[in-house]
């Protein structure tokens, strides 16, 4: 749906708002966050921490959307990602970039150009300017029922 984009962005904000405060409250740091969407159906085990570098952000291999409606640019998977807690902000401060603008320094040749840039290309255009490296992983889940589009 239109504009359900933004929701997401703004449950990732609450999402790290949550774990803040759940953190200082306990009084000790996560050493990772899990991102994975709702409606994703697990075909297998997440994959081991201990096998994950502490790094990077994981993302699982496809879905990146690239090239959306044949634009230039290419996207990264945004439905499940497993991130070290330095890396928290970087991937889920998209709503922040938003709000106070930043994101405007890295999506504004795309929108100069009048390419259109979906959530995907998003994230790694995100990711880019933040300096968060990432590192693929084989898929354990994948959406469930997705509405018909483009996309699926």
């Amino acid at each position: 749906q239109m504009g359900s984009s933004m929701w997401g962005y703004f449950a990732q904000h609450v999402c790290k708002k949550m774990v803040e405060a759940y953190e200082v409250q306990r009084g000790q740091r996560y050493e990772w966050v899990v991102f994975a969407r709702a409606d994703l159906l697990w075909v297998t085990k997440h994959p081991p921490l201990h096998l994950l570098a502490p790094g990077y952000v994981h993302v699982p291999f496809g879905q990146d959307n690239s090239f959306y409606n044949y634009g230039p640019e290419p996207g990264l998977n945004d439905r499940h990602a497993v991130i070290p807690r330095a890396h928290m902000q970087g991937y889920l401060g998209r709503w922040e970039d938003l709000r106070s603008g930043r994101a405007w320094d890295y999506m504004k040749k795309v929108a100069r150009d009048q390419h259109q840039v979906n959530t995907e290309q998003y994230l790694l255009l995100h990711l880019r300017a933040r300096g968060v490296p990432v590192r693929r992983f084989a898929p354990v889940a994948f959406v469930m029922q997705c509405a018909e589009g483009p996309q699926c």
